[in-house]
């Protein structure tokens, strides 16, 4: 029994899009890849209260070399600062440490492995609030429509609730209107093929805390 991922490429790098296409459509052929980071059972033995380290060696003797199709991901030990600027640097997703001793725990975060996301940032405007699953319309310092933030703490969605245009009101509207648009700093994945934020989640109001 094995834990990994499913891959898609797109221009020699994972894409979650592409993914989530190969699995939405029959018709969609996007190649996909099983990368293996883990493994539960070996030859019908449990083996997740073994250390992190010997379980990657039974992966390891347990996948053929050379498959291309199911892999084992790679790894490094130490360095973890050094990899995760050359992330950075290819822009890709992010990284996850994992204590080289850890065991592994179903259902369940692990304080042992910690997930390190190559966050991007961005001032976007919020305009206007939807009514029946919470949510923040965003639009970009151009107008462009960005996306939907689900992601608000109470304190920061309560200021909102409190900027609401009342003469705007009408209950067959899906939006609720704002007095003028709220600037706001996001935190997101990575920028979607329609140009939308991925994931985009409260950071700060206004511009002062941009990263650079």
């Amino acid at each position: 029994m094995l834990d990994g991922e499913i891959i898609v490429t797109k221009d020699g790098k994972p894409c979650f899009e592409s993914m989530m296409e190969r699995f939405m459509s029959t018709k969609n052929q996007h190649p996909i890849q099983y990368g293996v980071f883990d493994i539960l059972y070996s030859n019908n033995e449990n083996v997740m209260n073994l250390p992190l380290f010997q379980r990657k060696l039974i992966l390891k003797s347990t996948l053929s070399e050379g498959n291309t199709t199911i892999f084992p991901i790679p790894y490094i030990e130490g360095r973890g600062s050094d990899y995760f600027n050359q992330i950075v640097l290819n822009d890709l997703e992010g990284i996850v440490i994992k204590k080289a001793a850890s065991l592994y725990t179903k259902n369940k975060r692990s304080h042992s492995w910690l997930k390190v996301i190559n966050y991007k940032y961005e001032q976007v405007f919020i305009t206007k609030i939807r009514k029946e699953k919470f949510g923040a319309v965003l639009t970009f310092k151009d107008g462009r429509y960005a996306g939907v933030m689900e992601f608000i703490p109470a304190a920061e969605r309560a200021e909102l609730y409190k900027n609401i245009d009342k003469s705007k009101k009408n209950s067959a509207d899906k939006f609720i209107a704002l007095k003028e648009p709220i600037a706001c700093v996001v935190k997101y994945r990575n920028l979607t093929s329609q140009g939308l934020l991925r994931i985009p989640s409260f950071f700060s109001w206004g511009e002062k805390h941009i990263a650079s």
